[in-house]
């Protein structure tokens, strides 16, 4: 810390500050009694004028422009939306520099000018930025970091602010940290990222697009692709700032071992990502069930969770560990179908109980989503308390168009068949025989009595 306090407290940079500025106050003080000033103003103030009234009525042109529908690129409606905005500080800066070439004679200093002139570089950077950029992160890294160190350059105090950016800092081991490290770190990494992002959406678009790859290879090529893109990124910009990338590693391995004991869920789910998009027991578009507790679609595999909706319009996120720890049925594994089971039951007193197996199959047959093979299967199931009881089984073509639909469809058949034929689909009941001679408690006899006479 002592070391710090001695770095930030020299005063050989604030020296050279102060310097610069007395210098400049002398010369403009200097200037100041001569009638070249007020000469410079004067150039400066027309020129801006002029910039002012041209840029207007370009802008309107080129706001008629962009709705021109001979323009048929968009890019052309793009720049043709922006370039409006450019036109006042591109004249000022044209003119003042040509005003700085011809006007020699004319105006003995050119201090102001110059000054004038540099002021107008970072105004057009500045509506650069506002005009092209539209990532608010990366506009406000370049407002922030790119624009001031354009004006120290212009001013010729860059290299004076880089040795005392470079001069606040500390050293972990044998890496130095310090403001000027920070400063590059984050304008190098914004800028790593933004064209990280960019290659990401063209890479991504591209794999995706294959269609002679399936949908989990097409996934897995994704993440590995993403993980290898943003890994190089990380690299290069430890490399471009000068930090040892050996320097770093005791630390990285401590850090990794915590990291590896505090997101070990967050890495056992990107692992079981992985593993469901190699082995492909799940893949997209899949009708999934998982315990009886989410049963849908798989619509994605993400790094963390994946996304289920169900038949409800839900859309639930679960963790890919659950895909590899828990039993998930997949009923489009290998193929489409589907076996239902219908239940039903009819009367002790039909007559024909083959018959009534018979038209449950017919009913199953007239469904238009039941397959051909194999065909539907009718077995008397039981003998209950009330009723015969059987249990018809078909299987469905396309089990996602759901199955209860088709269940449905074949009982609402089922039943018309029955009452077709006058079979009978019993309900419970229970028949009850009263004996006589039995002793009744006495409180049902009173009961009965007073009935009686009220009668």
């Amino acid at each position: 810390m002592d070391e710090l306090e001695e770095l930030v407290n020299t005063d050989s940079y604030g020296k050279a500050v102060e310097g610069w500025a007395d210098t400049t106050w002398n010369t403009i003080t200097e200037i100041a009694s001569t009638p070249a000033l007020y000469q410079e103003l004067l150039a400066v103030v027309g020129v801006c004028i002029f910039a002012y009234v041209t840029g207007r009525l370009l802008r309107h042109y080129f706001h008629n422009l962009r709705e021109d529908p001979s323009i048929e690129y968009l890019s052309g409606r793009w720049f043709a939306m922006r370039a409006g905005r450019l036109i006042p500080p591109l004249i000022i800066l044209g003119l003042l520099s040509l005003t700085n070439v011809f006007g020699e004679n004319i105006f003995t200093s050119g201090v102001f000018i110059n000054i004038a002139n540099k002021l107008a570089v970072l105004w057009l950077i500045w509506i650069c930025l506002q005009a092209f950029v539209s990532n608010v992160f990366i506009l406000s890294v370049a407002s922030w970091i790119l624009l001031p160190a354009a004006g120290l350059a212009l001013f010729g105090l860059y290299s004076e602010a880089t040795e005392w950016l470079d001069a606040l800092g500390f050293s972990v081991g044998e890496v130095r940290i310090s403001a000027l490290t920070v400063i590059k770190a984050i304008l190098f990494a914004t800028f790593l990222i933004w064209a990280a992002n960019l290659l990401s959406l063209r890479g991504v678009s591209y794999i995706r697009g294959r269609s002679t790859l399936n949908s989990s290879t097409r996934e897995l090529l994704v993440k590995t692709f993403q993980i290898i893109l943003y890994a190089i990124v990380f690299v290069l910009t430890l490399d471009l700032i000068g930090i040892d990338l050996t320097a770093l590693a005791v630390f990285g391995g401590a850090l990794g071992v915590g990291l590896g004991f505090g997101l070990q869920k967050i890495a056992s789910n990107f692992i079981s990502g992985i593993i469901l998009l190699m082995e492909r027991s799940v893949r997209i578009g899949n009708l999934v069930e998982l315990d009886q507790s989410a049963f849908g679609f798989l619509r994605k595999l993400g790094a963390r969770a994946s996304i289920v909706e169900t038949y409800d319009g839900q859309e639930i996120m679960i963790p890919n560990e659950d895909f590899i720890t828990s039993r998930v049925i997949n009923w489009t594994y290998s193929n489409n179908q589907a076996r239902v089971h219908v239940e039903f039951g009819v009367s002790y007193a039909t007559e024909d109980l083959r018959f009534v197996a018979d038209l449950a199959k017919k009913a199953a047959a007239a469904y238009p989503g039941t397959a051909k093979t194999p065909e539907p299967t009718c077995f008397l199931a039981n003998f209950g308390e009330s009723s015969v009881d059987f249990i018809l089984m078909f299987w469905i073509d396309y089990v996602k168009e759901g199955r209860y639909a088709a269940k449905s469809a074949v009982m609402f058949t089922l039943w018309d068949l029955l009452k077709e034929h006058n079979i009978e689909i019993p309900f419970p009941q229970r028949d009850l025989h009263i004996r006589s001679g039995l002793d009744w408690p006495e409180s049902l006899t009173k009961g009965s009595k007073i009935s009686n006479k009220e009668e």
